[in-house]
Parts: structure tokens; sequence; C-alpha cells
């Protein structure tokens, strides 16, 4: 991000010239290797919608405009010509990590479906796309890249999805005649409700977390490498299973290359790989096996106390690492109870607390950000977001 302002300068003119819309920790857009995101985006191509291809580009973002202002849409930070078509962007108040990835392209599909009508591009939702950047010549249509619009606006993250995504409706009262059909109702009403997906992701970030703090430079040592490569491996296979086109081989091949030795990877761990493929294979058309009673993935999945015993986390690493899945009961109360203790200081309390951890940042000579804040503090970052305007 530091590097922006060197871009711009030296993409003036520049033919077809694209950047990616999140930032990732390698030198490719592996979804794996993504660190953190600053925006929502989506990407309309008008022109390919007959009824709107007669009018100006000027015309379109006017009707964009009224669109979205009278469907009540959150009002977009830019909005930028592509040359051929217009992208919309929505910019986060500080920066989003990687847990939050699956959930980034949860909006960005359903910016997509929100404008549908006005020829949004149903390719563009996941977190490695790329658009072009502004300043530079999009050599199709022969003009530059361009604002049209830069309101400065800034949204909190987690409000901006409860703005955007569909609201989970209520299940109308009614006689509960299976615990089991319940259940399944709840899944099928709750549309942002937990997946299997999402929890094989976080439980991934967790095991980062773990290896870099327990291992000098983030390389796992020999006797601990078939744990946390199989481990590492089950994680990635559930959590991209639902991408049809993802190469499942080469995203658990790129994560371990960063965490195991080369020699690990390049001989044992792309022969024991092969077996857990071939069960990715299966689950992807949709065989399922049985296990006491239920029919469940092919993908070797585990519980998470098990992993807790697994990888033998302790109490200290769940608080101090911040772990999200790898905790147990008594650390998750615990931070619920903090949570409530937060929520009951007066705001004289909350800004107090906020002004000492910034001057404890500065003389610890610390980056100062929202997420940091948050982090020290206790408060959730939409908090620190309204107490920095206070000061």
């Amino acid at each position: 991000m530091r590097q922006l302002d060197f871009i711009y300068e030296n993409t003036a003119n520049i033919n077809d010239f694209f950047i990616s819309q999140c930032v990732f920790s390698e030198k490719n857009r592996r979804k794996i290797n993504l660190k953190y995101f600053t925006h929502a985006w989506v990407d309309i191509d008008y022109y390919r919608i007959e009824s709107l291809s007669r009018f100006s580009k000027e015309q379109i973002a006017q009707q964009l405009i009224d669109f979205i202002q009278d469907n009540g849409i959150p009002y977009p930070s830019s909005i930028i010509d592509s040359g051929n078509g217009i992208y919309l962007k929505w910019h986060f108040s500080s920066y989003v990590r990687k847990e939050a990835g699956r959930k980034l392209e949860a909006v960005n599909r359903q910016l997509i479906s929100l404008f549908a009508d006005f020829g949004a591009d149903t390719g563009t939702h996941d977190a490695s796309r790329i658009l072009r950047f502004v300043g530079s010549i999009n050599t199709k249509a022969g003009s530059p890249v361009s604002f049209i619009q830069e309101t400065g606006l800034f949204y909190d993250f987690e409000m901006f999805c409860d703005e955007i995504l569909p609201p989970i409706p209520e299940a109308k009262p009614s006689k509960v005649l299976s615990y089991r059909a319940e259940k399944a109702k709840r899944a099928v009403l709750a549309t942002r409700a937990f997946t299997r997906q999402d929890y094989a992701w976080k439980v991934l970030c967790d095991l980062e977390k773990l290896i870099k703090a327990r291992f000098v430079g983030g390389e796992v040592l020999e006797g601990h490498r078939d744990r946390y490569g199989f481990i590492g491996a089950c994680q990635i296979s559930i959590a991209f299973s639902s991408y049809p086109d993802a190469d499942i081989r080469q995203e658990i091949l790129t994560w371990a290359k960063q965490h195991l030795s080369s020699s690990y990877v390049n001989d044992e761990l792309r022969n024991y790989i092969s077996s857990l493929l071939q069960r990715v294979s299966r689950h992807r058309r949709g065989e399922r096996v049985e296990f006491m009673g239920k029919k469940i993935t092919p993908i070797y999945t585990y519980k998470k106390d098990t992993l807790i015993n697994l990888f033998e986390v302790q109490t200290s690493e769940m608080e101090q690492l911040n772990l999200t899945v790898l905790i147990d009961r008594r650390v998750k109360y615990d931070r619920k109870n903090k949570k409530r203790r937060k929520g009951a200081l007066s705001a004289d309390d909350k800004l107090s607390i906020l002004k000492c951890a910034i001057e404890e940042a500065k003389s610890a000579n610390e980056i100062i950000n929202q997420s940091y804040l948050a982090e020290t503090t206790g408060f959730s970052q939409p908090t620190v977001y309204r107490l920095l305007k206070k000061l």
C-alpha cells in the first residue's frame, strides 16, 4: 500500500495496466496467500446490456447513482471509468485480515446480484481479481481509466456487510417435530450461517499463527512436519472444495512451501496428499461417506477439541495469539465476559482507555491503526473508529 503513490506517478498513460484488489503475502495472487484487503468492488459491464448500450457513460453513472440512492445501498467511495465499463468501490475504514476473505467474496457476490440489471460481471467477486489501474490506458476502448467521482467515504467492514448481505429470515414459530429437521431448516434459512468451509479457513489461520509463534523463521521443524502439513492440507481442501475451478493441489503446495522445508514438500508431502486429492475429487462429484449414522464429506475433518489436543495448544497461546477456533470453553467465555464488561463502560471511560493505548503505542514506536488499537484495548474496530472521531 505504501507504493501506491509511486505506482500512480509511473503508470500514467501505460497501456493495459492491472492491479490486484487485495494484498498478498507472496508474489502471486493465490487465495492461500491473502494477507488483507481494504475495499469491496463490482465491475459494471453495462455495454453488454442492449437497452443500456445507447447511453453515454455519464448517463449510466447517473443511473447507477439514482439506483443506489433509491435502494438504500451505501454510496460508493469511488466511481471509476474503466475505459469500457464502470467500477464501483467501497473503501473500509481499516485493513481487514485474511480470516474475513470468504466474507468479502460473499459481499462482492451480493453486489453483483444487486447490480445484475446493469451488467455486473459475475466473474469479479473473488479475492484474487485484478482490475485496471487509474491513469493507465484501456487499449480496447482507446481511452484512459479515470475517476468519475471520488467521495472520500469509508465504511466499517462489519457494518457494511450488515448493509449489503441479505438479512437472516426468522423462522415462524412451530412445533419442533425433530431436532435434526429443525437444525436442517435453520441451516437453510440462515444465509450467513456457519459453514464447514469457513471453519476450515479459520483453522488454517490459527495454524499459521501457531507456526509463526512456535518456530523461528516460521518454518516447522523436523518431527512436526507431518502433523502441520497434513492437517493444513486437509483444511485447504475443505476451504476450497466449493470452488470448482480451484487448483487445490497447487494451493496446498503454495501454502506448504511457506511453512515447511522444500525437500519435505517436494518429496513426502507430494506423495501423501495424492490420497487426499482423490477424496477431494469424490467430494466434488457429490459423494458422501457414512460416519456414526451421518453422511459426511469424504475429505478428512477434525473436531476442534481433537485439533487442540493434537497440537497441544496452551491456554496462554489461545489468549496471546488471539486464536479464533482453536480455543477452549473457558477462553471463549472469558472473551464474552470481557466484551460485556467493555460494553458496561461509559463513553468517557472508553475514550480514556483509547488515549492511554495511543500514548503507549507512540512511546513504543508502534504503527498506530484501528486494528492495532482494537487488539490492545479489547474494543471492537467499529467502537475504536467511533472513539477516534471524538479525539
